[in-house]
């Protein structure tokens, strides 16, 4: 399904100028003649960007119910829980822990930003998972923000077994839809209701269970037949909505949950037309979206740093006195180098780190290289006693 890949081009994509305009905000000193137009349609596209998250866990839900739902309805093989979580050891923890490590080194010692025991305690807290816990839903993971959403994913990778359990056992097709659906509907009103002081599963679980809804469509499909137009309509609306709001505290309840309503179900129309239509998986299968998208792990992990530590020298310059024009030249070149940088990581660290048991073949190499020096520093030894050496 390489329009999977496409749609997490959309995620990262997003996220990415999300976080361009967070560091502009924040350093760009530049005076412009728009500068009254704070909210500028582009403006408010961007600073939503922060919904990529959102898209991202939609993905993952899908992804991780699949296997389950192809075995609970299917007949597929039942995924072998050993695998199933040594999978997520091999395959995400490698990139994220030497990232991790490399950035605490550079804000530590070459940043000078933190002491090595003020940061430790951070660092070991995102290692572990945990920030979210210790540091409350007000501070980010010091070391690397982003890494907020990577202790939610983990929290849904441990229970999606049981979840896929609970919602695909049943082969009635409308009462395990209805039952997600509903899941959906009950996260969203209470999320308004009760809000805890630290992140977690709880704040983001209807989007999980919108990719546990289009897996189970995935492999029991509608009898639905879109046309191409209606497709193309549908999929152009959902794509110009996610992005077109978000709310504030002081909003009234009904208009919190109706945009809490609205957005998974403009995600699902749009992951659905990916799914299903000719139109939508051609768009999110060009080359392009999926080289990038298929990097996006990566991406998202070092995106940050990147754009801060290049930030600090490029808005030294102003390439324009008009900010739409300005961002995007900055936003150019800071995609150019982060794309650069991450091509890089990918193909070192996280590519090889995709293979399926990747580690079983380091140890075999290693135990293959270093039991024919053994035996070769041995023969020498033989050698030097026969000459009296």
């Amino acid at each position: 399904m390489p329009q999977i890949d496409g749609l997490r081009f959309i995620a990262i994509f997003s996220v990415f100028i999300f976080h361009v305009s967070e560091i502009l905000n924040v350093k760009d000193k530049s005076i412009y003649y728009d500068a009254m137009c704070a909210n500028s349609i582009w403006k408010t596209y961007i600073s939503h960007g922060g919904y990529g998250v959102q898209l991202f866990f939609a993905i993952s839900g899908f992804i991780l119910a699949l296997p389950f739902v192809q075995h609970y309805l299917a007949g597929a093989k039942q995924p072998v829980m050993k695998q199933y979580f040594l999978r997520r050891l091999t395959r995400l923890e490698p990139p994220y822990i030497l990232i991790m490590i490399l950035l605490f080194v550079y804000i530590v010692f070459l940043q000078h930003k933190y002491t090595f025991n003020q940061l430790l305690p951070s660092l070991l807290a995102s290692l572990t998972y945990s920030h979210n816990f210790f540091y409350g839903a007000d501070i980010l993971p010091i070391v690397n923000p982003v890494a907020w959403t990577l202790e939610i994913e983990v929290q849904f990778y441990i229970l999606a077994p049981l979840l896929a359990a609970f919602f695909f056992k049943s082969h009635n097709a409308y009462a395990r839809r209805i039952k997600i659906i509903s899941a959906i509907l009950v996260f969203i009103v209470i999320q308004q209701l009760y809000v805890f002081k630290f992140r977690w599963l709880y704040d983001q679980m209807q989007f999980f269970l919108l990719g546990f809804l289009l897996a189970d469509l995935y492999v029991e499909p509608l009898n639905l037949q879109v046309s191409k137009w209606s497709a193309i309509i549908s999929g152009a609306l959902s794509l110009f909505g996610i992005w077109l709001y978000r709310p504030e505290a002081r909003d009234p309840f009904l208009w919190k949950v109706g945009w809490g309503v609205a957005l998974p179900v403009m995600i699902f129309v749009l992951y659905y037309l990916a799914l299903f239509t000719i139109f939508w998986k051609n768009i999110f299968s060009k080359k392009f979206l999926v080289v990038i998208g298929g990097m996006c792990y990566t991406i998202y992990l070092i995106h940050g740093p990147i754009i801060s530590i290049v930030a600090n020298y490029l808005l030294k310059y102003q390439f324009s006195k008009w900010s739409p024009i300005n961002y995007l030249i900055i936003s150019v070149v800071f995609s150019l180098i982060t794309l650069g940088a991450s091509c890089l990581f990918f193909i070192v660290v996280e590519r090889p780190c995709m293979q399926k048991d990747w580690y079983k073949r380091l140890l075999f190499l290693r135990k293959n290289v270093i039991v024919p020096a053994r035996l070769n520093t041995n023969a020498l030894a033989e050698v030097e006693r026969a000459q009296g050496i």
